[in-house]
């Protein structure tokens, strides 16, 4: 594994049932304890996107499945934790050598989340909010709306 970023999606209350866009990026050995001989094993060479579950009765890490293609929250990877994955890939492809970049933790959460937090006076900070990064290209977000709705 050269490159990576381990997302992590915080417990949810119950009746929560919204889509994972409240995320924490951090630094997660145990998760690279098991994925790197699991990869080996496979001789698996590519972009993968793992989904794992925390058994939360005694944290243990579990693998529920491997897609080899770029996952949804891809842009947090860059936006939250600094790790450009489709420049990684594209200089890789060129044999061109990945600069140096600096990995950091970070968290997003979803409007649900800023306004839960914010109604019990917690004032969570709108940096943190997903949705942000739509404005660098709004046409992107509003085909994809677009599209989805006819």
């Amino acid at each position: 594994m050269l490159h990576w970023s381990v997302q992590e999606s915080p417990a949810k209350e119950i009746g929560n049932y919204n889509k994972n866009d409240d995320l924490i990026l951090r630094d997660a050995p145990e998760v690279l304890e098991l994925l790197r001989p699991m990869l080996k094993a496979l001789n698996y060479q590519g972009v993968a996107c793992i989904d794992l579950r925390r058994n939360k009765a005694n944290n243990k890490v579990l693998l529920l499945e491997i897609n080899a293609r770029f996952w949804g929250s891809m842009m947090t990877s860059y936006t939250r934790a600094n790790v450009n994955f489709p420049l990684i890939m594209l200089l890789r492809t060129l044999g061109e050598t990945v600069p140096e970049y600096l990995k950091k933790e970070g968290k997003q959460i979803s409007m649900h989340t800023f306004k839960h937090q914010f109604i019990r006076l917690k004032f969570p900070g709108l940096g943190r909010l997903k949705f942000w990064p739509y404005f660098d290209d709004p046409m992107a977000r509003i085909m994809k709306y677009w599209y989805q709705k006819f």
